[in-house]
């Protein structure tokens, strides 16, 4: 499809406005900490993807909690009863719209209006959550919805155009608090789900603490605009329950989270 076409045009402006890119507000938020969160699609929707194999699933049933909890936390009114305004938007599983800097254009905007970013995804197959201690900037080239990326995957002749992994990996590390969230622990029980601070791979040259697919990746790009900057800003990635039935039970993790961090 042709840029700047009537169409191409068209569909950036759904994008932007289904996805909320455009429709951040806090100008109403008064006195209240301001907080961006951000979710993502559903991960891995091509049916013959090894990630939907894995899980013992198919694409039509693959759901994404953080785009979820976005949904939900948007001006939820519980929220607005508290001392804090949140803000959300949900990114697409594409390389493309990240090489085009969706997430800086973004980030970027509202980055100094904010008190807290915090951007969350999937946690794989894993039942626990993780408050990821760092992001690399190596990007490992698992395919995206669009069948783009995938050395490793090269028996799906899936394009590896978007595959460029950076041979200086470097680590960016999360400032949101680990002190307020764990205390002198790295893993806490809330609503009896186990709560990790993940800070495994700071001498990886090919991961961060959430691996090196999208989920990292959006961490690497969200600290580096925050740079030298105190302000809390990281990743939090999200338990796999398994269903989709149980999605409220990551939203009030979640909000347990954000309390301890903002309060």
């Amino acid at each position: 499809m042709p840029q700047k076409s009537r169409l191409w045009k068209t569909i950036q402006i759904f994008e932007e406005q289904s996805r909320n890119y455009t429709n951040i507000d806090f100008s109403k938020a008064g006195n209240k900490k301001k907080i961006l969160i951000t979710g993502f699609d559903p991960f891995q929707l091509n049916p013959d993807s090894n990630f939907n194999t894995s899980m013992g699933d198919d694409a039509a049933n693959t759901f994404n909690p953080s785009g979820i909890v976005a949904l939900f936390l948007n001006k939820n009114q519980e929220s607005l009863n508290q001392n804090f305004y949140i803000q959300t938007c949900i990114f697409p599983v594409r390389y493309e719209d990240f090489d085009n800097n969706c997430v800086e254009n973004v980030v970027s905007k509202h980055f100094h209006d904010v008190d807290m970013i915090m951007t969350t995804s999937l946690n794989g197959g894993n039942n626990w959550f993780d408050v990821e201690g760092d992001a690399i900037s190596y990007r490992g080239g698992f395919h995206d919805n669009m069948c783009i990326g995938g050395q490793d995957y090269s028996e799906y002749n899936y394009n590896s155009s978007r595959f460029i992994p950076d041979v200086n990996s470097q680590h960016n590390e999360t400032t949101l608090p680990s002190m307020k969230i764990f205390g002198n622990y790295l893993s806490i029980n809330i609503n009896n789900l186990t709560v990790r601070f993940d800070n495994s791979k700071l001498n990886s040259l090919k991961e961060g603490g959430g691996g090196n697919y999208l989920s990292n990746e959006i961490m690497f790009r969200t600290t580096k605009i925050r740079g030298a900057s105190k302000k809390p800003v990281g990743h939090f990635h999200l338990a796999n329950l398994g269903t989709i039935a149980k999605v409220k039970e990551v939203i009030e993790v979640t909000k347990e989270i954000i309390k301890k961090i903002i309060s």
